[in-house]
């Protein structure tokens, strides 16, 4: 059986192209649903995922449950995992999500917790992250997916490798890890995540993801556990956030 697989930064399902030509923001999960169906993903991990869109720019008014409403409209399943719920996200709560095709039967909520004040050591944006941990029922089979969104700062991004790293030793599934790394595979800490999981493209500086208007890195990628088979590392032309989708095919 073929799959496929993505992963995708919707910014707050922001339509980038619109911003990019207008100034104006808005946001739109038909937008997001579609570019999933279009591209036929089976299983798509989503990054910058508001729990509850309360902002005028939220073309459909309802539902601003962002993850519920986009695999509503796809008839998929899903889960959401809550990374905060500060004012900088208008008070509705901020995190990733997993839509899928196939039932997601089980999920789980890792915390990655930001440095304190008195702990960093870095001038740069702080902010609490999560791994969402789901194991979705394909065929009779699992398949856990652990989608994420690591932080800017290197102290953040060491923090969440080790606990990705700690989750990934208690699995004992077939596992995808994807997400938006905010790094490149330049960086050693992707050494590390290379190490325990295959890299799903042969060279792992492309495809570039971002900017999705003028792409010029990667940044967001999908790791496999070695007896899984993929192929087809591909990125869709799309400004339905200034992240573009990141697509594989795997056989299961």
């Amino acid at each position: 059986m073929k799959l496929t697989i993505g992963t995708y930064n919707i910014q707050h399902a922001r339509h980038y192209g619109h911003y990019l030509a207008t100034g104006e923001e808005i946001r739109s999960i038909s937008e997001i649903a579609e570019v999933i169906r279009t591209e036929g993903m089976d299983i798509c991990g989503l990054q910058e995922v508001f729990l509850n869109d309360h902002t005028k720019a939220c073309v459909e008014g309802v539902p601003r449950h962002q993850a519920r409403g986009i695999a509503e409209l796809l008839g998929y399943s899903y889960a959401f995992g809550l990374a905060h719920d500060r004012a900088l996200h208008k008070d509705g709560g901020y995190g990733v999500a997993i839509v899928s095709r196939y039932p997601i039967v089980g999920k789980r909520t890792v915390a990655i917790p930001a440095p304190e004040p008195p702990e960093r050591k870095y001038t740069g944006y702080y902010e609490d992250r999560v791994l969402l941990i789901a194991e979705i029922e394909i065929g009779g089979r699992i398949l856990t997916v652990i989608n994420t969104h690591y932080g800017l700062n290197p102290d953040e991004l060491e923090r969440a490798v080790v606990l990705t790293e700690r989750e990934l030793r208690h699995i004992d599934t077939p596992v995808l890890l994807m997400g938006d790394l905010n790094m490149t595979a330049e960086n050693p800490l992707y050494e590390r995540l290379a190490a325990v999981l295959r890299d799903t493209t042969h060279d792992p500086m492309v495809p570039l993801t971002f900017p999705s208007n003028t792409p010029r890195t990667k940044i967001d990628f999908i790791f496999a556990s070695e007896e899984l088979s993929t192929a087809d590392p591909r990125v869709p032309e799309t400004l339905i956030s200034d992240h573009s989708p990141y697509l594989i095919d795997m056989e299961w």
